[in-house]
């Protein structure tokens, strides 16, 4: 791999990863300064002490994990950021499938969300699994699991706002009714607006932690094979 694919790979993860955050910023802020009584509901501690550590954890991986310094770690980052999108894409139909549309009564919507969500970690255990094949090394997988999630996690973010503001006019549920009932909020619009941003920044470590995962038995998986070749061969 040249020296210029893997200046361009860090470029592409340091660029996402910061054009993500601003994102996340953004719609954070954006609703706060719309609906200014989600500082005084006693769940918002719960959230947003978590949201700041989630984006400095972000801003450090972004400034500072995309420095990568052997050949592993390089390639973890090319491999993470393309299949970071795909995973994005999963989840952004997975979000159109439980959101937009209804899978309680389409079959063929119920397929597609559960399918959706089923290929997030088979996509990034094969991602992974390539990445460790090619190095023989499991910190490899590991790596390109955690920056897929990383990626993806942001992308599906974005989705979940644009859906969440943009998109998504449903009348809400019995439910859903219920659930504000014995919230103790006085506005609807702020009762959705905090549960639609509990839902959004739980994704923000959900991502990472199945990418986690998923790339650690990627990278078991692809060293092993890389060992087993090498035996074979001699």
């Amino acid at each position: 791999m040249s020296i210029s694919t893997l200046e361009q790979s860090r470029r592409l993860m340091q660029g996402t990863l910061l054009g993500g955050l601003l994102l996340v910023i953004g719609g954070v802020g954006y609703s706060l300064i719309r609906y200014p009584a989600l500082l005084t509901i006693p769940e918002s501690g719960f959230y947003l002490i978590p949201l700041v550590i989630l984006l400095g954890s972000y801003g450090w991986a972004a400034f500072r994990g995309t420095q990568a310094s052997t050949d592993s770690a390089r390639l973890a980052l090319q491999f993470g950021w393309r299949w970071g999108i795909l995973v994005g894409a999963l989840w952004m139909i997975e979000l159109w499938a439980g959101n937009l549309a209804d899978p309680s009564g389409n079959s063929v919507v119920r397929l597609i969300y559960h399918g959706s969500i089923l290929a997030v970690p088979l996509i990034t255990v094969w991602a992974s699994a390539s990445a460790s094949r090619l190095t023989g090394k499991i910190l490899t997988g590991v790596r390109v699991g955690l920056w897929s999630g990383l990626i993806s996690a942001l992308i599906t973010f974005a989705t979940f706002m644009v859906i969440a503001y943009f998109l998504w006019n449903v009348p809400p549920n019995a439910h859903e009714m219920s659930d504000f009932a014995r919230s103790g909020i006085s506005d609807f619009a702020v009762y959705r607006t905090a549960d639609n941003m509990a839902a959004m920044i739980n994704h923000l470590w959900i991502g990472p932690f199945v990418g986690l995962i998923a790339g650690t038995v990627g990278g078991v998986l692809g060293s092993g094979i890389t060992a087993s070749e090498g035996s074979r061969a001699q």
